[in-house]
């Protein structure tokens, strides 16, 4: 193999090595508390856990710097990852709470 024919393989393999930013969150609904998961751009499957530097499914370098500004996600939406309404994180956390609060005096 030529280094010219092996130019295309060797992009694909740099191109993993390259930050990409972490930029939604999967909500699940559970009875007690909900539980999310970030995930991965490239793949676009869940990350198991948190700050990785890398996913652990498809090797994509991951970039967690505005985690925060990600935006969440439900289980079975149909326009997954389009700008509808964008909430800050504190915005974010509030709703959260309160759905928590109101799902355990109901």
């Amino acid at each position: 193999m030529t280094f010219i024919s092996a130019l295309p393989e060797l992009a694909t393999a740099c191109s993993y090595r390259r930050p990409l930013l972490v930029r939604e969150v999967i909500i699940f609904p559970a009875k007690p508390v909900p539980y999310g998961y970030y995930v991965c751009p490239r793949c676009r499957i869940t990350v198991e856990r948190e700050f990785v530097r890398y996913c652990d499914r498809c090797g994509q370098h991951l970039d967690w710097s505005r985690y925060e500004q990600a935006v969440i996600v439900r289980p079975g939406e149909k326009n997954r990852g389009t700008k509808t309404k964008r909430l800050s994180p504190a915005q974010k956390l509030h709703s959260f709470f309160i759905s928590v609060w109101q799902r355990r005096w109901e």
